[in-house]
Formats: structure tokens, sequence, C-alpha cells
């Protein structure tokens, strides 16, 4: 099963916690959104919307498709996708509504219309679109009840949702199979008040696996954190995030455990899925990289970008040994962004003129140095994770090594980019959806 609807073949929303300096990987705590996959990015298309034609390197438009008017155009709107379909909620329309667009290589078409449904869309999976106390079929439309009452989601995956009672530690797991939930586990979690989750933060399937929680209680000062077991429920409790002088430590999931990050990020314990230490012990941090992906399909991910394994990991920090990688992308920091210079897969990254000079690893650190990736066997698509928010996008060849020139609406800075496909990704201007796809050679 996959582990969230964006790592799901092709995408993964990817935290840039192995990139430079101790501030990458950072939390906003402000942001008390229940976190979600879908809210991230995008899912799975399916595999006949992945054959890609062949490109000469260069991007176009593609399509305009005219929306459903909303006050103050689309930009205000909060989109969601799963590959296939656009969940469009327009908040400034009296009632507030929510409309289905689905994509075609020639359009995206409305399917239907949810008319005041109370509360915004918190996530669109593979086959649904999860509200507070809803679930829709994402491609239907169709509205069921959602089964936990009074609790709400706080961690929403492909086909596992964890809700939780406010300002309690009670919380409950639903396996999720389309628009139907079923209860798998209810239990008294650490710490006393309710965990918060993050969909990137889950080591191993979501059958057998865990999500790493931070909880209400410090420990060292800091917030705690507990690794939770999706299968029961079940942890070994509270754990401190500080070193042993106090300093924040960051915590990243591999395939079959979890990466200790020192906090200057020279080092790095290795942890069992469970959070206990393993076998592999530490390592020291000889080579960092913005982006590792596997594709041997470990932790239930498969394409060009699934979570490596611990080992594999420190194959890479420690010896630069990246045979094993499907995408490795790394950058260094040379003091001013012009100066800036990446590599793909061991091989330098070129930049055309008018795309500010490798600036890639300005794209990798935005965002609370977060982003998503859209990658396939032609292209890496690199943009800020919040759909919400205005994010530049940079699209690099794979098959040529360098950062694509775009037209000016995709790389401007107040680009609103939703990435659907690897080869499709959505602007809105107005009222309009506006795509930009590889341009046939």
């Amino acid at each position: 099963m996959a582990i969230i609807a964006i790592t799901v073949a092709l995408v993964l929303a990817a935290r840039i916690d192995s990139l430079l300096g101790p501030q990458a990987g950072g939390h906003d705590p402000d942001d008390r959104r229940p976190t979600t996959a879908s809210s991230a990015g995008t899912a799975q298309p399916s595999e006949d919307a992945l054959a890609l034609p062949p490109s000469d390197g260069t991007w176009s438009e593609a399509w305009r498709s005219e929306a459903t008017e909303a006050p103050g155009g689309l930009a205000a709107a909060e989109i969601l996708t799963n590959g296939e379909m656009l969940v469009v909620t327009t908040p400034g329309q009296k009632p507030p509504t929510v409309r289905g667009y689905r994509v075609s290589d020639a359009a995206a078409t409305e399917s239907w219309t949810i008319e005041d449904p109370g509360v915004r869309p918190l996530a669109a999976t593979s086959g649904a679109v999860i509200f507070p106390h809803m679930i829709v079929d994402i491609a239907t439309g169709e509205t069921a009840q959602a089964p936990w009452g009074q609790e709400k989601p706080r961690l929403i995956l492909d086909d596992l949702i964890i809700t939780c009672v406010d300002t309690t530690a009670t919380c409950s797991a639903w396996d999720l199979a389309g628009v139907t939930a079923t209860l798998r586990w209810t239990r008294e979690l650490p710490g006393g008040d309710t965990p918060e989750f993050d969909p990137h933060d889950v080591a191993g399937s979501t059958s057998s696996g865990y999500a790493m929680a931070t909880l209400d209680e410090k420990l060292d000062g800091l917030p705690a954190v507990a690794f939770i077991s999706l299968a029961d429920g079940s942890s070994q409790g509270g754990q401190s995030r500080a070193d042993d002088k106090g300093m924040p430590l960051q915590i990243t999931p591999a395939a079959d455990g979890w990466l200790r990050w020192s906090y200057n990020r020279d080092s790095v314990l290795s942890l069992d899925v469970d959070g206990s230490p393993s076998g592999t012990g530490a390592w020291t941090v000889k080579y960092r990289y913005a982006v590792l992906g596997s594709q041997g399909g470990h932790n239930g991910q498969s394409g060009w970008n699934g979570l490596p394994t611990l080992n594999q990991y420190q194959q890479a920090h420690t010896r630069g040994a990246i045979g094993w990688a499907s995408t490795a992308l790394t950058c260094i920091h040379q003091g001013r962004a012009d100066e800036d210079s990446c590599s793909l897969d061991g091989i330098a990254l070129s930049v055309p003129p008018g795309t500010y000079s490798n600036h890639l690893l300005a794209i990798t650190t935005i965002r609370n140095h977060r982003v998503d990736q859209v990658i396939d066997d032609q292209w890496v698509i690199l943009t800020g994770r919040n759909p919400s928010d205005p994010s530049p996008v940079r699209i690099v060849s794979r098959r040529s090594h360098r950062v694509v020139a775009a037209p000016h609406p995709l790389y401007a800075d107040d680009a609103r980019v939703i990435p659907v496909r690897p080869d499709l990704l959505i602007t809105v201007q107005g009222n309009q959806f506006v795509a930009y796809a590889p341009t046939p050679s």
C-alpha cells in the first residue's frame, strides 16, 4: 500500500533535511491546520496519464479552461489535486462552494459542485476529498458522513487517517478505501494533549510502519516526540529532540527507520522504525544532498523517488555512493545565490539565461526549506510545498541536465503553480486554468 497520495508512483513531497545547515526542515509553529499529504501537493495519476510525449526540452502553454466564476478569480481559491482532479474551494463566494474539475490532456472540466459545505476540505487522496466530518468521492462528488464523530483528522495519508479528540491525546486510526473509512484502533497517545503529525514523517508502510508525533509535553525545553505504531497505536513514549547541549535536532524518515541529525548536521544517529537506536549507530556526514530518491519501491513507494533505506542514506552521506539512487540532487552554496551550483545524479546542471543562475538552491530552501517534487524519467519539477501560497517553480530536464527555460508565468516569483503530473503544470489566471506541458519535438 502507498504511504501517501503524493508519494504513490511518481510524486513525493520530500523534506529537505539533508541540504545545508541546521535550519533545514523547520516547522512553522503557527500552522495548526491538520497535516495532510494532499494539502501539500499531488497524488498518483493513472498509468495512462503518464505516457509522456517526446519533447525538445522546452515547455509551452498547452490549453486554457474557464472555471466557474469566483469573486476575485481563482487566485484566492484553495486548490487540491490528486493528479486527475482539481478540487477548488472559493471562500469568497456566499455560500462558499467546492467544485471538482476533471483534468484531461485538453481541458479542465467541472464534474461536481458542493454548495456551502460549511468547512473547507483538508485533503484530496487518490479516491476521496476529506473534510473534517465528511468524505467525498473525488470522481463523482458523492458525499458520506465521516464515521469518526467529534474527533478531527490530524493526519491524512492516502489509505489511512488518524483522528483525535480536541485537547486530549485520545486518537483513532481509520483504514481508508475510496470513501469508506474503517476503524483500525483507538488509543491514548503519549503527551496528555492532542499530538501534531506531519504526513512526511512516516517510516515504513501504513500497515506496519510508524508516524512521528510532536507532543504537547516538553523534554529538555523542547516539544517531545513519540513514534506511533500505525498498526496498533502503541509507542515507547516521548523522547527529547534536544542534544546534550539543549540544541534542537531534526529527525527525518527513511524507508526502514529514522535519521536523527546533530544540530550542525555533521553527524547522524540512525533509529529503528519504532524510534529506538538501530544497530547501524552514528555516522559522520561528508556529502550532502537536497534530494535523494530510490527507485526500489521501499516504504510502499515506487517510481522515481521512494524513500531510501538507512543503509542507502549512510552510503550516500559517508562515501558519496549514489549508484543505487534514482534521483540525487545536490547544491553547493557559495555565499551568493548567483554563485550557487547544483548537480543532478552527479552531473552539473546548466542554467539558461534568465532563470536566476542556479537558483535551485533557493527553491529547495523556500517555504520553511521544503519543496514538492514531481519526478519521472524526463523531468524533476521543484515548487514550494504549500499550495495556498505563491511559490516559484523550476523544471529540470533529466536528459539534458539543465534547468529548462520556461514561459514567464511559470517562473514568476508570484506564480501560482499546481503540479498535476510530471508532464502537466497548471497556473491560475483570473478565472482560467492555464496548463503548461513539454513542447512536442
